[in-house]
């Protein structure tokens, strides 16, 4: 399995992640010298919330999309139609 080249930030953004992590909880560890069960909540919540921006983060380019798509779908809707098919004007069928 070949890997492209958007792997690469993505893997950096998470390794970045948890370095943060860890900085973080061995801070809160020293400031406020918390018990063990303590350090595992904050460094578990922690992890998951990392966790969920990392894999939050892979749609970024799909909201662009979709914000394009979007401005079409209205640019279409908000055109003028050559043809106004509420006018009283022209010829009429006959019965």
């Amino acid at each position: 399995m070949s890997s492209s080249h958007t792997d690469v930030p993505l893997l950096a953004s998470s390794i970045i992640c948890v370095q943060l992590t860890v900085l973080f909880a061995f801070v809160f560890i020293y400031i406020y010298i918390w018990h063990v069960l303590y350090f595992c909540r904050v460094f578990g919540a922690i992890i998951f919330g990392a966790m969920a921006i990392g894999q939050a983060s892979q749609f970024a380019p799909d909201v662009g999309k979709a914000k394009a798509a979007a401005a079409k779908i209205f640019a279409l809707f908000d055109r003028e139609p050559l043809i106004d098919s509420y006018s009283t004007d022209g010829e009429k069928p006959v019965c």
